[in-house]
């Protein structure tokens, strides 16, 4: 049996704690990645972020990201992509293209709860046809 107190202190260190922005007060108050689901930890693209965030993050002006289904890559690669952007002081709006209302309408839903918020409209919104909630970070968008 495995004492979870170490993992638990672990979890509640704040990764943006050396981080100088101003915004630093309210990005902590809604976004929590430290807290995430250790399931989320063990989808396919989590498992190959340290491969996957150089080029996402790196040079390339495009990049075609291909996975299964069900691999994480709508809902846990804009999560990785804001995370380094913090990591290294960045500002970042990230666009999430989807075919369908209610793909991006449930997906929104999804990574605000999974970044610890509420509702959607803080740092995760969405943009539809005529009817957007804009997210501060992030936005589920139909094409």
């Amino acid at each position: 049996i495995e004492d979870d107190d170490e993992e638990e202190e672990e979890l509640d260190k704040d990764p943006w704690a050396a981080s100088k922005d101003e915004d630093k007060e309210s990005w902590k108050q809604t976004y929590r990645p430290w807290k995430r689901q250790k399931a989320q930890d063990k989808l396919p693209i989590r498992e190959k972020s340290g491969e996957v965030v150089p080029i996402l993050c790196g040079s390339f002006p495009v990049v075609c990201l291909l996975g299964e289904t069900g691999s994480g890559k709508s809902t846990q690669v804009p999560q990785i992509i804001l995370e380094e952007a913090r990591t290294v002081g960045w500002q970042v709006r990230i666009a999430v293209s989807q075919p369908r209302r209610v793909a991006a309408l449930n997906l929104a839903n999804r990574v605000a709860t999974e970044m610890g918020e509420d509702r959607i409209g803080r740092s995760v919104g969405y943009r539809i046809g005529g009817e957007s909630v804009e997210g501060q970070y992030i936005d589920f968008c139909t094409v």
